[in-house]
Formats: C-alpha cells, structure tokens, sequence
C-alpha cells in the first residue's frame, strides 16, 4: 500500500445492506491503491497474516472479509446494525491507515544504512545488528508486499553466505512460491545485503493453504 498523505476522510461508506457493508477507500494521491489484488477471508486463521484483517475480526460480530484494491467489504451477522457498527469500523480503518502513513513517511526521514551490513562474526555484536537490520528490511519492504496476498517471510538462519528463510501464509503451499523467492525476494535481499550469496526456503509446501509438490 503506498500511502503517503494524513489529510482527512480516507474512507467513505459505499454501500449496505441487512448483512454486509462497504467501506471505499478514498486516496489523496493518484494511483494509490489498498491492495495489488483482491484478497477473501473468512475466518480469522486465514486472516492471520493481514494486519487490516486481524483487526477486523476482532469484532465479534464479522464472518467474511473481502479487500480490493480499493475498497473493503465486511460480512456481519444479521442482528447487527450499521448505526452500531459503522462509526467503530470508520475509526478502525482510519487509525490503521494513518499508522501505515506514519510508518512510510519514518522510513522516507530515517532510512536504514544497510550498505554496512556484512556478514557478522559468530559470537560478535556485529550479528546481532546485523540480524535487526535484515528483520527490519523484511518487516518494511518485503512482507508488506507479501501481506497484499495472505503471505508473510521469516528469516531462520544464516550461515557462509546462506540466509535460510520460510514463508507461511497463502505464500505457504502457493504455486508461484518459487517466482516469488528468485524474482523478488531473493534479489532484493542480495541488493540490500552483500554478504548473502543464497536465500534457501525451508518452507514445507506440500502442507500450505494451496499444497502442491515442490
């Protein structure tokens, strides 16, 4: 999500009805958009890696939750009334919306230096910098892009020049799993760190949301 503005009303109610509602999202710059694609959810397990999504179903009262890029619909059981939810829903998405501007527009002020980050001696405190520099380079550059389709990174290991990694999530079991890790994620983390030679996936994808046999 490229959101670079705080200025008032990023969302609008759509539409509803006895059992659902649409909220659209309103950006202050051309081209911006929620999402690359459209995600469903319908439980909170399967929302686990959509930060937007885990809130939601914080409400005890959500079944299904629909993201396009640019709006968000939420299916609500029928007792529930748009008075009740809509002004709680509005604030969610706002406060949300406003971290992710906030979070950017940190990064854009404070960039990280990892044009320093070498490969650390075992036992020095260069591997412990080392190692937050790489976990905050996946938490704000590749999982988010990740996140837009149900999916999130984690770095296990790193060892002579190897960053062992797995994926959970939609990503877990996904058939473009692999394009994903060597056309993205894997010259990404070889630009930004020099002293990775190789991302190895320890992801056991035969038993992701979408197995299929590696």
């Amino acid at each position: 999500m490229t959101l670079t503005d705080s200025k008032p009303s990023l969302w609008a109610l759509q539409t509803n009805d006895t059992t659902s509602v649409t909220f659209k999202f309103k950006p202050q710059t051309e081209g911006q958009k929620l999402s690359k694609s459209s995600q469903t959810y319908e439980s909170p397990q399967k929302a686990q890696f959509s930060p937007i999504g885990q809130k939601i179903f914080g409400f005890p009262w959500v079944e299904k939750l629909e993201i396009t890029p640019d709006t968000i619909s939420i299916t609500h059981q029928d007792w529930v009334e748009l008075d009740i939810i809509k002004d709680p829903l509005l604030e969610l998405l706002t406060e949300h919306t406003q971290a992710l501007i906030e979070s950017k527009r940190e990064l854009e002020e404070n960039p990280v230096d990892l044009s320093k980050a070498s490969e650390p001696e075992p036992g020095t405190a260069s591997k412990d910098n080392f190692w937050n520099q790489l976990n905050q380079f996946i938490t704000q550059n590749i999982n988010p892009q990740l996140a837009e389709h149900g999916g999130a990174m984690e770095a296990v290991k790193f060892e002579k020049g190897e960053l062992f990694i797995s994926l959970g999530g939609g990503c877990q079991g996904c058939g473009m799993a692999t394009q994903t890790l060597n056309e993205g994620i894997e010259k990404s983390l070889k630009e930004h760190f020099p002293s990775i030679e190789k991302v190895v996936d320890l992801t056991d994808h035969s038993s992701g949301l979408n197995p299929y046999s590696a």
